[in-house]
């Protein structure tokens, strides 16, 4: 049977609910961060205007140790030593080893003519909030490539906003020779003392350091002189694992100036842990839990919704009918969308099988909505008419208010439904582990939520189906759920406006 929890009440005093991710370390964590500890205090001495360069590879680093991750998972004396040596048994135990935060170099706060906000956009709707709530205000725009320059508007940018290309300047950088030189005979000497270690004593792993290292101190260079040469106050950005928002929110501390961490996607820790960040807008309850679990104060966490679900939001330009019409189901059916997520596709499969057995004999239509990244092969499971692969052309807002519920493993569309006042059904199949995609139990925080009814078989899913075929009752259970879910998870649920939110908080940093 499929499992519907209605009763329990969230304890985040104990930790009763890990939320998005568990509290302790499984063995790929003690490896994965046993060793950046270790490569974070080996070459701890490698700096650049002050800044420990390892500290800025950190998202290449766990790239260069996967295999070696994956390849000692079983290996328990190792992993016991690791996590003995160095007392990891917890991400806040975690986040206190690996934060490292750089000490204050020059304190720009007290500079009473800075009045800047710095912007990255990597994503879409930070530009569009800027762009409607500081549209006077001096503004920074940080684009970390050319990809990125999609998300400028077609109207030109005001005269108060400028423009930062990082990995154009980048490519035109030229660092101090003398301080070049310094960092990498430093290098060599520190790989000549760990010629032994199971990482760092590869001969690969040197040519990866040395050409890794002149990245970072170009990166250094140039982020230093932009904090230099613009009136920077706040910087807002929704990550700091990978550049450049790690090396922004390096530099903000060793300014003293805010960085804003404004979490726009599901994350886990793999996307926060270390975070040196001022702080964070987070969606809402359950987040903002999950955060003081791993060691940030409370002080520092700000509840203000989601502005990708509010920018990203707009009203349908089909009704129910022309798509039941444009996709050629029949009018009457209960109508069922399945997002897909980029898992395996022995998962994709295993997932649409669950669908294809569980529709039969009920008067449902199952739409699957592919990732953008899904290039998996769903034609088979189209043969009866029930399910029906929805085009490119179709975008996720144009489906979600012509739908009567949702379908996923983890994907934030369960949320973005819910802000629809659509239920959610919970697809919990068996998930293989993967170094970045399945580490931890955080595919399974729906189902810890109770934002739904959770199916974890093919038969509990088709009893699913077949209940809420039947039963008003049921259908409104499931939408309680939902709600009640969607109320911890984003602050003020369906009434959240979070453009407003954040831009009280950064207008009151900024002055």
């Amino acid at each position: 049977m499929y499992v519907v929890l209605r009763k329990q009440r969230p304890n985040f005093t104990r930790g009763v609910i890990p939320l998005y991710g568990s509290v302790l370390l499984k063995p790929h964590h003690v490896l994965c961060y046993g060793w950046t500890k270790e490569f974070f205090e080996a070459f701890s001495s490698l700096k650049y205007s002050g800044i420990e360069l390892p500290l800025t590879l950190l998202r290449h680093y766990h790239k260069y140790i996967a295999p070696l991750v994956d390849r000692n998972l079983s290996n328990q004396p190792l992993i016991s030593q690791l996590q003995k040596k160095h007392g990891l048994y917890s991400f806040r135990d975690v986040q206190k080893a690996l934060e490292r935060r750089p000490t204050v170099r020059l304190d720009l706060s007290r500079d009473s003519k800075r009045n800047m906000l710095a912007v990255h956009t990597r994503q879409a709707q930070f530009l569009p909030f800027v762009l409607d709530r500081f549209p006077n205000a001096d503004v920074l725009v940080i684009l970390w490539s050319s990809r990125e320059e999609v998300f400028l508007p077609d109207r030109e940018l005001p005269r108060s906003y400028r423009v930062f290309k990082v990995l154009d300047e980048v490519s035109k950088a030229h660092p101090d020779p003398r301080a070049i030189l310094t960092v990498m005979t430093k290098a060599d000497l520190l790989l000549q003392k760990h010629t032994k270690h199971m990482v760092f004593g590869q001969p690969v792993f040197k040519v990866w350091l040395r050409k890794l290292l002149l990245v970072s101190i170009k990166m250094v260079h140039v982020m230093t002189r932009m904090f230099l040469e613009n009136p920077i106050k706040v910087i807002l950005s929704n990550g700091e694992i990978a550049n450049p928002g790690l090396t922004l929110s390096l530099l903000a501390a060793q300014y003293n100036l805010p960085f804003v961490n404004a979490l726009t996607s599901l994350i886990t820790d793999r996307n926060l842990i270390p975070t040196r960040a001022a702080y964070y807008c987070v969606w809402g309850e359950y987040y903002r839990a999950w955060l003081e679990k791993r060691g940030i104060e409370a002080s520092k966490i700000i509840l203000t919704g989601n502005l990708r679900f509010e920018y990203d939001r707009h009203p349908s330009s089909f009704s129910r009918q022309s798509i039941q019409s444009l996709l050629n189901y029949p009018e009457n059916n209960l109508v069922f969308m399945y997002t897909t997520q980029p898992f395996s596709d022995k998962v994709k499969r295993a997932v649409t099988q669950w669908i294809n057995q569980a529709v039969t004999d009920h008067p449902v239509t199952v739409l699957i909505k592919p990732h953008p990244y899904d290039k998996f092969d769903y034609g088979p499971f189209t043969k009866t008419g029930r399910i029906v692969i929805v085009p490119e052309s179709l975008k996720l807002y144009d489906l979600l208010p012509n739908i009567d519920f949702i379908m996923t493993i983890s994907s934030d569309t369960a949320i973005e439904a819910a802000l629809l006042q659509k239920g959610i059904i919970v697809l919990q199949p068996e998930l293989p582990y993967h170094f970045d995609l399945n580490n931890n139990d955080f595919h399974s925080f729906l189902t810890r939520c109770q934002a739904g009814f959770v199916a974890s078989s093919p038969k509990s899913l088709r009893n699913i189906l077949a209940d809420l075929c039947r039963s008003e009752e049921m259908r409104n259970n499931l939408h309680a759920m939902g709600q009640k879910f969607l109320n911890n998870t984003i602050r003020n649920g369906t009434l959240s406006t979070p453009s407003k939110d954040m831009y009280q908080f950064i207008k009151t940093i900024l002055n």
